[in-house]
């Protein structure tokens, strides 16, 4: 699953290339289990989109960047863990929550892009996209990350 998201993306503005692709588990492995949704969690979608565009507080170099916000995810993991499970279906098709600890997918990305440049593209949300983790949902479900960050 993950190479399906390690992939150059380029749009006319910005050129993206995803340098590593990680599953991140929880620091500490829940128990297994499965959450059933209930029909209105069905009536959503499976990935919901948003970017977040932040200003480096410390400099410091990406690796440690990065590194940080595996850590980081790892422990915020254990309290959301159903984050780091995948989708199910069970002998009657309904979907749930298979509470595996399997983890979110984590992508770091580099591009030429300054900040500046980014913030000035948040009014217009479609020169955002190549931003965004991309889903491929021909695979079956079970083989999905809940939580894709980039």
């Amino acid at each position: 699953v993950i190479e399906l998201y390690h992939r150059h993306l380029e749009s006319k503005d910005m050129d993206i290339i995803v340098t590593s692709s990680v599953l991140v588990p929880p620091a500490t492995p829940p128990p297994h289990h499965v959450l059933w949704l209930s029909n209105i969690d069905l009536c959503f979608p499976i990935h919901g989109l948003a970017t977040y565009i932040y200003r480096p507080v410390i400099d410091s170099d990406m690796q440690t960047v990065c590194q940080g916000l595996r850590e980081a995810l790892s422990k915020v993991l254990v309290h959301f863990y159903p984050l780091a499970g995948r989708l199910s279906t069970d002998e009657t098709g309904r979907i749930s929550v298979n509470c595996n600890s399997e983890g979110a997918l984590f992508l770091e990305a580099f591009t030429e892009l300054k900040i500046d440049d980014l913030e000035d593209m948040g009014s217009r949300p479609s020169e955002l996209q190549p931003l965004l983790p991309t889903v491929s949902y021909s695979e079956d479900i079970s083989a999905l990350p809940l939580l894709i960050l980039k």
